[in-house]
């Protein structure tokens, strides 16, 4: 998997939990350039001098299925959004709280080891991947201020 990003690699940053069998790792990479908030009317004859992106790979040793496959990446959009509405970030078109940028990419890799497929915010699981990625963004935020 490739991803593309002009925000500085070298200030990714790095999250492992581990709650009994499951464990997650967050990696990702924070460029606000160009924040947005979800639904903002779309920039098609606009160039932008500057990028960013906020880049995030999930990987999980659970998972098997898609249905769990995509709660994981709600969950994982979810933290983002949190983690940009805490640190008070604004769109760069509207100045409302910002919900990502206009690049945004989530990668989600699960091995499916453990055979438990369901990840809502009620369960160890969900838990976990919320606050990997929270964690991964809310840090990359900082490093980009």
């Amino acid at each position: 998997v490739g991803l593309l990003t002009s925000a500085k690699v070298k200030n990714f940053c790095s999250h492992y939990l581990q709650s009994g069998p499951h464990w997650v790792h967050a990696i990702g990479t924070v460029g606000l350039d160009n924040t947005r908030t979800v639904g903002e009317e779309a920039d098609v004859e606009t160039t932008f001098d500057n990028y960013g992106t906020i880049n995030l790979i999930l990987a999980t040793n659970s998972l098997s299925d898609i249905s769990g496959q995509l709660e994981a990446l709600q969950i994982c959009t979810m933290a983002k959004t949190r983690a940009l509405i805490d640190m008070n970030i604004k769109s760069q078109k509207s100045g409302t709280p910002a919900t990502g940028t206009g690049t945004d990419c989530i990668i989600l890799a699960a091995s499916g080891e453990v055979k438990q497929n369901y990840c809502g915010m009620h369960t160890r699981l969900g838990e976990l991947i919320g606050q990997a990625a929270y964690q991964t963004i809310k840090e990359g935020i900082e490093k980009f201020y």
